[in-house]
């Protein structure tokens, strides 16, 4: 998965775990596109992903122990995402929702975390603790999301 800065990051193998690499872009097997950040894109209403998913929002009471200040990536279920396992179910056997699902080593399935206001649940694996993924709809908003740091909390 693209990362930015011209790097991406990949599960390698079980004895060598999550990698990062630079990104040959003359050699690259999948799709590069480099959006510039005055670009407006517009899929149009059809496509307007900020009304799928049913995001719940946290209140004060749900804030439990604070994480730290995590790197925030997004992914989608496409093969450029997912590869094999594209469309399928996450490593946990749920089907992925936006506003719900996240990807994180390191924690249990089922955790909920707090992430800038809203309660995500792992669901997912494929980046190590410390890192999120937030699942997206699709594979635009996955890129416009780009890489990102917040403060992840446990949800009570």
């Amino acid at each position: 998965m693209y990362i930015g800065d011209g790097q991406d990051i990949e599960a390698h193998s079980s004895a060598r775990g999550i990698i990062t690499n630079s990104v040959s872009y003359d050699s690259a097997v999948w799709a590069v596109r480099i959006i510039e950040d005055d670009v407006m894109i517009n899929d149009g209403p059809e496509n307007d992903s900020s009304v799928q998913g049913d995001t719940e929002l946290a209140r004060e009471q749900d804030y439990g122990q604070h994480l730290g200040n995590f790197t925030l990536t997004a992914y989608c279920s496409c093969p450029v995402c997912c590869g094999v396992w594209s469309g399928g179910p996450t490593a946990s056997g749920a089907m992925p929702v936006q506003g719900k699902t996240v990807a994180m080593g390191g924690i249990p399935f089922g955790t909920r975390l707090i992430i800038n206001g809203e309660v995500y649940t792992v669901e997912d694996r494929g980046t190590p603790y410390g890192h999120v993924d937030i699942y997206m709809n699709n594979h635009q908003d996955a890129c416009v999301f780009g890489r990102q740091q917040a403060d992840v909390y446990l949800a009570n």
